[in-house]
This record gives C-alpha cells, structure tokens and sequence, in this order.
C-alpha cells in the first residue's frame, strides 16, 4: 500500500493543478502506514521514496525527505533553490531557501523585490524572519508610489520605527492627502464631493498632509 501511495504522490505532485493540501494529506498518510510494517517494508518504501524524490514539489520536498527519513547530497537543496531561481520560480525559491537555512548563501534582497512583485509577500516575510539585517534595505527599496503599501506594512509588522523611514511617511502622508483632496476637485452635485473647510479638517494636525493641500491648491489656481 505505501508503494502505490507513494506513485499516487508522485503523479499528483507532477500536475500543478492538485494542490498542496492534497499532497500533504498524502504524506500524512504515508507516515501513519509506514511505522506498522516493519522494518523491511520501510527499508522497501525507502528505496521507492528515493526514486520519485525528483518529482516531489519544491514545497513539499523537506518535509517529503524527513517522512521517509532519505539522506540527500549535501548541496542539493542548494542547488534546488538555484535551480527554481534560475527558472523564476521566486515563490519555491525562498520556500525552499527559508527550509534549508541558506538565507547566507543567496541574495536574498532582490529575491524579496522579485516576490513582492509577483504578490508573494508572505515568503518575503519569510526569509526577512531570518535575515533581520535585510529588513531596512527591502523596505527602503520599495519605498515607492507602487509599493508603499507593502513596504508599510512591512515596517509595522516588524515593528520598526516609522520615523526611521521619512520618505516612505512622506509618500504615504501624500497618498492619504490625495484621496481626500481629490474630493475637493468634484463637482458640488456630486455625492463624494467636499467642502475645502471639510477636507482641512480631516487633515489638521498633519503638516505633510496639508502641505499637499496647499501644493493642489496652487496647481489648480494656476490653471
């Protein structure tokens, strides 16, 4: 049965429509089937276990390798993550990085630009867990219009110092300044539409915030 269960593993990690939970259900089992056949068919499955190693998703491969208890080349996880690297896979990348604690080994900087870019924050975080001192130099590369929502809560999530980030406060205060000055500029009928004394309202107390203000101001007065 842990052969069969073990091909079935195979063949489901080989189609990138099953998802991981139906993997790791799999695995599930096969370590509650292996224990009671003794030695033997463990040694059996072990060998089997080997064979279809290479199919195993990037994903799933560590806890694939400490379920049937397999001793691997040393760099192969290391060349696992090169290889997912080298193929765009950022998000299998860290994964596997992250698991095998070769965050030292890679430029783990760029691969977290490279993940928030494609929405894969949470692996990010991820290696950012792990490499503490790449947490500033990531925030302050995505200080920007784009990113600054990511970047933000990067830094609240950590629990950095916001002050320590003054371009990236600014580019915030800039963008919560715009949607609120944005309704002082629509027609009076129209239902977000909102008074000048409103808008300095909600943004008393915040200099940056009324700085705009008074930038937007301007710019339409020169118009």
């Amino acid at each position: 049965m842990p052969c069969f269960a073990l091909r079935l593993l195979k063949a489901c990690s080989e189609d990138a429509l099953v998802p991981l939970s139906i993997l790791r259900a799999l695995l599930s089992f096969l370590r509650s089937e292996d224990a009671p056949l003794g030695l033997d068919w463990q040694a059996k499955t072990r060998v089997e276990a080997h064979s279809v190693l290479v199919a195993m998703r990037t994903e799933i491969v560590h806890e694939f390798v400490k379920t049937f208890q397999l001793e691997v080349p040393h760099d192969y996880f290391f060349e696992l993550a090169e290889a997912e690297l080298g193929s765009g896979r950022y998000p299998e990348a860290a994964i596997c990085i992250v698991n095998s604690g070769l965050v030292s080994r890679f430029d783990c900087r760029d691969l977290c630009l490279n993940l928030v870019d494609v929405n894969r924050v949470h692996e990010c975080k991820l290696l950012l867990n792990l490499a503490e001192h790449l947490r500033r130099p990531v925030i302050e590369a995505l200080t920007s219009p784009k990113h600054a929502k990511t970047a933000t809560k990067l830094v609240i999530d950590f629990g950095l110092d916001p002050e320590s980030f003054p371009e990236l406060m600014r580019i915030v205060a800039r963008n919560s300044a715009i949607f609120f000055i944005s309704k002082l500029f629509k027609r009076e009928d129209h239902p977000e539409f909102a008074p000048l004394q409103k808008v300095e309202d909600v943004l008393a107390g915040q200099p940056l915030m009324l700085a705009f203000l008074v930038e937007e101001l301007c710019r339409h007065a020169d118009k």
